[in-house]
C-alpha cells in the first residue's frame, strides 16, 4: 500500500510577499493510474522565480495556479508504479511534477502537467533539473 500523498496546495493570492497562507499542507491518498501512465515519487523540485508569477490572476505563457490546486513546479521523481511502455519502474524522469510527493506521468510527452521524460543514463538528476529550470 502507499504512502498518503503530502501536497502543498495554493490557498490564497499574495499581494506582495508570499506569506505562510499563501500554500497550505495537505494529505490525500497517493493518486491512481490509468493505462499508459506511471505514479512517480517525486524526489526533486525546482522552486524557481516564475511560480511567484503563476500566483498572479493575471494570463501568461501558463495560466495562474488555481486556488486549492497542487503548486506547479518542476520535478524529478522515480517511476514506482507503470502501465506504460513509456516509462519503466525504477526510471527517474522530469517533467510538471508539482509540490507533492506522488504524480501521475502521462500517457505521451505531450501531456502538459503529465508530461515526463526519461533522464538520459549519465545525466545526474540535480543536473537535470537545472537545464529544465533555465528553459522555463
Amino acid at each position: 500500500m502507499l504512502e498518503a500523498n503530502r501536497r502543498m496546495l495554493f490557498a490564497s493570492r499574495p499581494t506582495g510577499m508570499v506569506d505562510a497562507g499563501t500554500v497550505r499542507l495537505d494529505q490525500a491518498p497517493a493518486p491512481k493510474t490509468g493505462p499508459g501512465e506511471a505514479l512517480v515519487k517525486v524526489r526533486y523540485l525546482s522552486i524557481d522565480p516564475t511560480i511567484r508569477t503563476w500566483m498572479n490572476d493575471a494570463p501568461g505563457y501558463l495560466p495562474p495556479i488555481g486556488i486549492g490546486d497542487v503548486i506547479r513546479s518542476s520535478g524529478i521523481g522515480e517511476v514506482v508504479e507503470s502501465n506504460s511502455d513509456r516509462y519503466r519502474v525504477g526510471h527517474l524522469v522530469l517533467g510538471t511534477a508539482g509540490w507533492q510527493d506522488h504524480a501521475v506521468a502521462g500517457a505521451s510527452a505531450s501531456e502538459g502537467a503529465g508530461a515526463m521524460q526519461a533522464i538520459p543514463p549519465g545525466l545526474d538528476a540535480p543536473t537535470a533539473l537545472t537545464c529544465s529550470a533555465s528553459r522555463a
